[in-house]
């Protein structure tokens, strides 16, 4: 399964997102889960600055414009679950405590 998290460095909803994303990681890690955060806006630096800061365990990717445009991504940050056969099992935009 494959986890792709859009998402831009200060999004309240992104940054509250980071522990429950690095709880599923460390879980599942070796269960072949994959999880991937996609920025379009923020810079290379930014990102390995703010992965180390916040520990984040999982890698982030950036100049990820194609992409946001691909699924359609219009708010952040927007999560999408896909499973071993590449199909869309669900989509949840927002974050919230039920994540």
């Amino acid at each position: 399964m494959m986890v792709l998290d859009f998402y831009f460095i200060g999004c309240s909803g992104c940054m509250a997102s980071i522990n429950p994303l690095n709880a599923i990681y460390e879980k599942y890690k070796n269960k072949d889960l994959i999880i991937a955060s996609l920025t379009e806006r923020d810079s290379q630096k930014a990102v390995l600055d703010f992965e180390k800061r916040y520990k984040i365990r999982y890698p982030g990717y950036i100049n990820a414009a194609e992409s946001v445009k691909s699924y359609h991504v219009t708010t952040f940050p927007t999560f999408y679950f896909i499973d071993k056969e590449g199909k869309i099992g669900s989509v949840f935009v927002g974050f919230t405590d039920n994540f």
